[in-house]
């Protein structure tokens, strides 16, 4: 097949599913061109694709970036004005660059995530085959957990701080409904959409109305195993720091453990929003929780966490798939989660790991278990290994995946 790829992805979880994804299908014989806006050499250069496509073609978008700097009454409103301005000009770039792939000819555009708007502004504009990829589920979910971050700043008990918070809502509630019209614009484009894990296909079905396919991710089994390494006393949380990752939750729940048992987090993260960092280091200090924060860029390092860690701690909020979970696992490490989202998907409960509800004594209780059942969790650790490596192999899924295009380009002619 001649497969046209389009993405706009950050560094993460589903930048390597996407590289997996294009690694394996290059390595079946199918030639795939790669497209995308142009982006920070640092997000455009973890995991590259350029390795496996016949030719890499980038698009100028000139994003203008939000203001980080909080100024009252003011930055709610002209950071909407920026996200506004931001996707009318990526619209703009979507109908050149869907101008581009028709005129190549391709069998099938593989779209996914874009970082700006989730369902990509592309999908309206192309007349090939579409198929879109959802990795991250829907936007207006970080986009509520921002608002109501910005809110918890600016929140007064009196009358004066009710209205001003209603004030600074609305600028949120805008944007969620302006994103929210975008999404459903664009997703229902697409001839086909597809998702990684149940939840995220309801949600998809019950925001869009858009009827979905669950198509399975995998994990690197060759990077991602047990190095029979000794244990060290921290837990590991993996992931950006940004507010829906959950971070306020875990540190709240660390300080219901007692002092004399409370384990060091490290949280090993590739992207951050820079006020929520300033944020969870302060709440850390005032709540005694030994916290370091470390970016992480290279796998080995990543790998090596997994290894000595305790376990993995994963607490975001509603998240798509969970491939953190599954990557830990894959490393022979045990998973302590809230019990939501794609992670009971993922985590088989009281076999794999431990799972939570959201609630800072529960989730205590479960660490605690966890650090003082070490053979437990030694336990769990083998099972999650033999898990991934029966049911989440990438060689699997690009079969699958593969098949899955082939009917796709099938039925387009």
């Amino acid at each position: 097949m001649n497969i046209a790829f389009y993405h706009n992805l950050p560094s993460g979880g589903a930048k390597r599913a996407v590289f997996e994804m294009i690694r394996g299908l290059s390595k079946r014989g199918h030639r795939i061109w790669e497209y995308a806006p142009k982006t920070e050499s640092a997000e455009r250069n973890f995991m590259s694709l350029s390795d496996y496509c016949e030719k890499s073609i980038f698009f100028d978008s000139h994003q203008l970036q939000p203001v980080e700097r909080w100024i009252p009454l003011i930055t709610p409103y002209l950071n909407l004005a920026i996200l506004i301005a931001n996707f009318t000009r990526i619209d703009r770039m979507s109908r050149y660059a869907a101008k581009v792939i028709d005129a190549h000819e391709p069998d099938v555009v593989f779209v996914h995530d874009c970082m700006i708007a989730g369902p990509p502004h592309i999908l309206p504009y192309l007349h090939s085959a579409t198929v879109y990829y959802c990795h991250h589920g829907l936007r207006t979910y970080s986009q509520l957990t921002q608002t109501e971050k910005k809110n918890h700043k600016s929140v007064g008990h009196s009358s004066f701080g009710h209205v001003k918070s209603q004030y600074y809502t609305q600028a949120g509630r805008i944007g969620d409904f302006f994103r929210l019209q975008t999404e459903h614009r664009n997703i229902r484009a697409a001839d086909y959409v597809w998702t990684n894990s149940c939840h995220s296909r309801e949600r998809i079905y019950a925001m869009h109305g858009v009827d979905s396919k669950v198509v399975r991710l995998g994990v690197d089994t060759d990077r991602f195993r047990p190095l029979n390494l000794p244990r060290a006393d921290y837990l590991l949380a993996v992931g950006g720091l940004q507010p829906f990752k959950g971070y306020r939750f875990l540190l709240g729940s660390l300080a219901r453990i007692p002092r004399s048992q409370r384990p060091h987090l490290i949280i090993a993260a590739n992207a951050e929003d820079s006020d929520y960092r300033g944020e969870i280091i302060e709440m850390a200090k005032h709540l005694n929780v030994s916290m370091e924060i470390r970016k992480i860029w290279n796998d080995d390092v990543l790998v090596d966490l997994y290894n000595r860690a305790i376990v993995l701690v994963y607490t975001p909020v509603m998240e798509a798939l969970g491939l953190a979970a599954l990557e830990a696992m894959a490393c022979g490490t045990a998973v302590v989660a809230v019990r939501e989202g794609g992670i009971r998907e993922t985590v088989v409960e009281g076999r794999t790991g431990i799972l939570s509800d959201r609630d800072e004594n529960e989730f205590a209780a479960a660490l605690v278990s966890a650090i003082n059942n070490k053979d437990l969790i030694q336990e769990m650790g083998k099972a999650g290994s033999i898990e991934v490596q029966q049911h989440w192999q990438w060689d699997g899924a690009i079969e699958h995946i593969e098949r899955a295009l082939e009917r796709v380009v099938a039925g387009s002619k």
